[in-house]
């Protein structure tokens, strides 16, 4: 059943779903209506009380695993308009979400393959959004391109490219740049050399803008 007249959602589960896990999207509305749940979005569900919405919640932990889905109860919620408060990212910053987002890579010590795999976890969580339609990754952090943080990028990349969405690589120094340019993937990807430069969606596809 889908609402467009909904009061602010106290008990609401967003999913987080590629293209590449069709299948698993249409089982996790499955599960999600099961126990009560209504569509007001594209993969976004709001519950009529706690106990419905815990019930939920649960069959997608247990059944998926919580990188699936986002959860916000009334706790959480902005009483003023009603919107889920953005997640809270320990490796990267967001800095702006809808059909442009923009993160950056925080500088927190070295790049190890835990760190990396966080750090995956995290722009594929923004990357899979319904509205996002280009992902800009400040990497102004990140001094060199480890080879286990390039295939990462690589399949940000194509997962975005699922969707028809686009990456675009910004703020990459010297040595990240000569990377790229070794192993040719400065084809592969949309590179922004300035961090801070504009970039627009259109029905087109995006482009870059100067700011004014």
């Amino acid at each position: 059943m889908r609402a467009s007249n909904l009061k602010p959602r106290d008990y609401c589960i967003q999913l987080k779903i590629s293209p590449a896990v069709r299948e698993d999207a249409w089982e996790l509305c499955r599960v999600v209506l099961k126990h009560g749940g209504v569509e007001v979005s594209d993969c976004c569900f709001t519950f009529v009380n706690k106990e419905r919405w815990l019930a939920a919640v649960e069959a997608l932990r247990t059944g998926f695993g919580p990188e699936y889905f986002e959860a916000a109860d009334a706790a959480e919620t902005d009483h003023g308009c009603g919107e889920i408060k953005m997640p809270e990212y320990r490796h990267l910053e967001l800095l702006c979400r809808g059909p442009v987002s923009r993160v950056r890579i925080l500088n927190h010590g070295p790049f190890c393959d835990e760190r990396i795999a966080a750090l995956a976890s995290e722009w594929n969580s923004i990357a899979d959004r319904a509205d996002c339609r280009a992902l800009i990754v400040d990497c102004s952090n990140v001094r060199a391109l480890r080879s286990e943080m390039l295939s990462k990028l690589i399949l940000l990349q194509r997962r975005l490219k699922q969707k028809e969405a686009t990456l675009v690589l910004s703020g990459l120094h010297t040595e990240a740049r000569e990377v790229l340019s070794w192993t040719r993937l400065d084809r592969f990807f949309t590179i922004e050399e300035d961090a801070e430069r504009e970039v627009c969606v259109s029905a087109s596809g995006i482009r870059l803008c100067v700011n004014s």
